[in-house]
């Protein structure tokens, strides 16, 4: 397992990579299908909505701001895990 990428910095899609590593061969197909349904609930849209739309008026707080690139991080986050799995179920497929 590489523990770093060529620039010394680990990233975030390594890590995940790692992480996905660990799962057996024959579970691989059952969670990928399971990931690449995943998505944040209306309730947590909403309120990206809500935040972004602060951001653009100019008006969010510093609680804000970090609420927000919180969400972000977790939204990238599912998107790698999504893009993962879906590319696995792809070369499953054949």
């Amino acid at each position: 397992m590489r523990v770093s990428s060529a620039s010394g910095t680990v990233t975030e899609g390594e890590i995940l990579s790692h992480a996905i590593e660990t799962i057996g061969e024959s579970h691989w197909r059952q969670f990928a299908s399971m990931v690449s349904n995943l998505t944040l609930p209306e309730r947590d849209l909403d309120r990206v909505d809500g935040l972004l739309e602060k951001s653009r008026k100019g008006a969010m707080s510093d609680r804000e701001r970090a609420e927000l690139e919180k969400y972000l991080r977790v939204s990238n986050f599912l998107d790698l895990m999504r893009a993962r799995a879906q590319r696995e179920l792809d070369q499953a497929r054949g």
